[in-house]
Protein backbone atom coordinates (compact mmCIF):
# COMPACT_ATOMS: atom_id res chain seq x y z
CA UNK A 1 0.00 0.00 0.00
CA UNK A 2 1.29 3.61 -0.50
CA UNK A 3 1.89 5.52 2.62
CA UNK A 4 -1.18 8.04 1.87
CA UNK A 5 -3.47 4.86 1.47
CA UNK A 6 -2.46 3.87 4.63
CA UNK A 7 -2.55 6.88 6.35
CA UNK A 8 -6.72 7.35 4.69
CA UNK A 9 -7.37 3.49 5.96
CA UNK A 10 -6.47 4.88 10.10
CA UNK A 11 -8.19 8.18 9.38
CA UNK A 12 -11.54 6.71 7.96
CA UNK A 13 -11.23 3.71 10.81
CA UNK A 14 -10.96 6.63 13.17
CA UNK A 15 -13.92 8.05 12.01
CA UNK A 16 -15.89 5.15 11.63
CA UNK A 17 -14.44 3.64 15.35
CA UNK A 18 -13.47 6.41 17.52
CA UNK A 19 -10.51 5.93 19.61
CA UNK A 20 -10.86 2.38 19.85
CA UNK A 21 -8.96 -0.41 19.34
CA UNK A 22 -10.38 -1.78 15.96
CA UNK A 23 -9.47 2.42 14.84
CA UNK A 24 -5.53 1.05 14.91
CA UNK A 25 -6.49 -2.13 13.39
CA UNK A 26 -6.08 -4.48 16.69
CA UNK A 27 -8.94 -6.98 17.15
CA UNK A 28 -10.04 -5.88 20.61
CA UNK A 29 -9.15 -4.00 23.75
CA UNK A 30 -7.66 -7.06 25.37
CA UNK A 31 -5.14 -8.35 22.81
CA UNK A 32 -3.82 -4.75 22.45
CA UNK A 33 -3.08 -4.88 25.95
CA UNK A 34 -1.40 -8.15 25.89
CA UNK A 35 0.83 -6.62 23.15
CA UNK A 36 1.75 -3.69 25.48
CA UNK A 37 2.24 -6.08 28.29
CA UNK A 38 4.86 -8.13 26.17
CA UNK A 39 6.70 -5.11 25.07
CA UNK A 40 6.96 -3.57 28.58
CA UNK A 41 7.33 -6.54 30.43
CA UNK A 42 11.49 -6.47 30.67
CA UNK A 43 11.54 -2.44 30.77
CA UNK A 44 12.23 -0.94 34.06
CA UNK A 45 9.22 2.14 34.21
CA UNK A 46 9.15 4.25 36.02
CA UNK A 47 8.10 8.17 36.81
CA UNK A 48 11.24 9.05 36.28
CA UNK A 49 11.50 7.54 32.65
CA UNK A 50 11.41 9.24 29.16
CA UNK A 51 9.13 7.26 26.45
CA UNK A 52 9.15 7.82 22.55
CA UNK A 53 6.03 5.80 21.70
CA UNK A 54 6.62 4.57 17.43
CA UNK A 55 2.96 4.65 15.64
CA UNK A 56 1.55 5.96 18.50
CA UNK A 57 -2.29 6.25 16.69
CA UNK A 58 -4.72 7.97 19.38
CA UNK A 59 -2.08 7.46 22.56
CA UNK A 60 -3.35 3.79 23.57
CA UNK A 61 -0.06 3.07 25.32
CA UNK A 62 -0.43 5.85 27.53
CA UNK A 63 -4.21 4.73 28.58
CA UNK A 64 -2.51 1.52 28.72
CA UNK A 65 0.24 2.72 31.32
CA UNK A 66 -2.63 4.77 33.22
CA UNK A 67 -5.03 2.10 33.75
CA UNK A 68 -2.42 -0.20 34.63
CA UNK A 69 -1.10 2.39 37.26
CA UNK A 70 2.31 2.43 35.33
CA UNK A 71 3.72 5.80 36.72
CA UNK A 72 4.98 7.29 33.80
CA UNK A 73 4.41 11.40 33.65
CA UNK A 74 2.57 12.57 30.62
CA UNK A 75 5.50 15.15 30.25
CA UNK A 76 7.86 12.28 29.16
CA UNK A 77 6.45 10.54 27.09
CA UNK A 78 6.98 11.70 23.22
CA UNK A 79 4.37 10.18 20.79
CA UNK A 80 4.98 10.30 16.56
CA UNK A 81 2.20 8.95 14.14
CA UNK A 82 1.79 9.44 10.64
CA UNK A 83 -2.14 10.22 11.11
CA UNK A 84 -2.79 13.80 12.16
CA UNK A 85 -6.31 13.18 13.14
CA UNK A 86 -5.03 10.33 15.00
CA UNK A 87 -2.70 13.48 16.74
CA UNK A 88 -5.34 15.50 17.41
CA UNK A 89 -6.87 12.71 19.34
CA UNK A 90 -3.86 11.45 21.26
CA UNK A 91 -3.25 15.71 21.80
CA UNK A 92 -6.83 16.20 23.38
CA UNK A 93 -6.89 13.30 25.49
CA UNK A 94 -3.35 14.13 26.96
CA UNK A 95 -2.36 17.80 27.15
CA UNK A 96 0.66 17.37 29.09
CA UNK A 97 2.26 15.01 26.67
CA UNK A 98 4.45 15.72 23.75
CA UNK A 99 2.85 14.86 20.12
CA UNK A 100 3.93 15.66 16.22
CA UNK A 101 2.20 14.27 13.08
CA UNK A 102 5.33 12.53 10.89
CA UNK A 103 6.35 9.44 9.58
CA UNK A 104 8.97 8.55 12.21
CA UNK A 105 11.62 7.38 9.79
CA UNK A 106 11.41 11.22 8.69
CA UNK A 107 11.95 12.94 11.85
CA UNK A 108 15.24 13.57 13.90
CA UNK A 109 14.57 12.82 17.45
CA UNK A 110 16.60 13.20 20.74
CA UNK A 111 17.52 9.99 22.93
CA UNK A 112 14.85 8.40 24.99
CA UNK A 113 15.19 5.99 27.90
CA UNK A 114 12.90 3.25 26.20
CA UNK A 115 11.80 3.34 22.39
CA UNK A 116 8.58 1.52 21.84
CA UNK A 117 6.77 0.61 18.86
CA UNK A 118 3.83 -1.56 18.29
CA UNK A 119 2.32 -2.67 14.91
CA UNK A 120 4.33 0.21 13.39
CA UNK A 121 6.52 -2.38 11.40
CA UNK A 122 3.29 -4.63 9.94
CA UNK A 123 2.02 -3.29 7.19
CA UNK A 124 3.80 -2.94 3.90
CA UNK A 125 4.21 0.66 2.58
CA UNK A 126 5.37 1.09 -0.92
CA UNK A 127 6.62 -1.98 -1.58
CA UNK A 128 9.35 -1.44 1.37
CA UNK A 129 11.49 -4.59 1.52
CA UNK A 130 10.59 -6.14 5.15
CA UNK A 131 14.20 -6.85 6.36
CA UNK A 132 15.64 -3.81 4.87
CA UNK A 133 12.89 -1.47 6.64
CA UNK A 134 13.75 -3.73 9.66
CA UNK A 135 17.46 -2.91 9.33
CA UNK A 136 16.80 0.99 8.72
CA UNK A 137 14.72 0.96 11.74
CA UNK A 138 17.00 -0.23 14.45
CA UNK A 139 19.62 1.50 12.47
CA UNK A 140 18.02 4.64 13.51
CA UNK A 141 15.87 3.98 16.91
CA UNK A 142 18.48 1.81 18.85
CA UNK A 143 21.20 4.40 19.10
CA UNK A 144 18.76 6.80 20.61
CA UNK A 145 17.45 4.21 23.09
CA UNK A 146 19.20 5.54 26.23
CA UNK A 147 17.79 1.36 27.92
CA UNK A 148 16.24 -0.04 25.42
CA UNK A 149 14.34 -0.85 22.14
CA UNK A 150 11.21 -2.53 22.27
CA UNK A 151 9.02 -3.45 18.86
CA UNK A 152 7.23 -6.22 17.78
CA UNK A 153 6.90 -8.08 14.06
CA UNK A 154 4.37 -10.31 12.77
CA UNK A 155 6.50 -13.89 12.76
CA UNK A 156 5.87 -16.50 9.26
CA UNK A 157 4.83 -19.09 11.93
CA UNK A 158 1.16 -18.53 10.69
CA UNK A 159 -1.26 -20.63 8.91
CA UNK A 160 -2.44 -17.74 6.15
CA UNK A 161 -0.47 -14.46 5.22
CA UNK A 162 -2.44 -11.26 4.32
CA UNK A 163 -0.90 -9.62 1.49
CA UNK A 164 -0.33 -6.20 3.04
CA UNK A 165 1.23 -7.50 5.71
CA UNK A 166 4.90 -8.05 6.60
CA UNK A 167 5.69 -11.46 8.19
CA UNK A 168 9.20 -12.09 9.58
CA UNK A 169 11.31 -15.54 9.60
CA UNK A 170 12.80 -15.19 13.15
CA UNK A 171 16.27 -16.59 12.72
CA UNK A 172 17.07 -13.93 9.99
CA UNK A 173 15.32 -11.57 12.41
CA UNK A 174 17.62 -12.49 15.31
CA UNK A 175 20.96 -12.48 12.96
CA UNK A 176 19.53 -8.53 11.62
CA UNK A 177 19.60 -7.77 15.30
CA UNK A 178 23.11 -9.21 15.86
CA UNK A 179 24.51 -6.47 14.15
CA UNK A 180 23.51 -3.89 16.79
CA UNK A 181 23.80 -6.07 19.93
CA UNK A 182 24.43 -9.00 21.44
CA UNK A 183 21.97 -8.42 24.41
CA UNK A 184 18.26 -8.57 23.18
CA UNK A 185 15.25 -11.03 24.26
CA UNK A 186 12.64 -12.29 21.73
CA UNK A 187 9.09 -13.78 23.11
CA UNK A 188 6.21 -15.20 21.06
CA UNK A 189 2.99 -14.51 22.78
CA UNK A 190 0.70 -17.53 23.45
CA UNK A 191 -2.42 -15.80 22.25
CA UNK A 192 -0.52 -13.67 19.30
CA UNK A 193 1.00 -14.94 16.46
CA UNK A 194 3.64 -11.80 16.97
CA UNK A 195 7.20 -11.89 18.24
CA UNK A 196 8.41 -9.35 20.55
CA UNK A 197 11.78 -7.79 20.51
CA UNK A 198 13.82 -5.92 22.63
CA UNK A 199 17.19 -4.86 21.82
CA UNK A 200 19.43 -3.40 24.83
Amino acid sequence: MKKQQVISMYNKRLENYGTIPESVGWKDLETQYLRFQELIVNLDLDETKTILDLGCGYGSLLDFFKKNKIKILEKNYFGVDFSEKMIQEAQSKFPKAEFICSDFFEISLKKFDYVICSGGLNIKINKQEPYQNLEKFIAKFFPISKVALSFNLIHDLVDYKEKNLNYYHLPKVVELISLFSRTFSLKNGSKLFETSVTIY
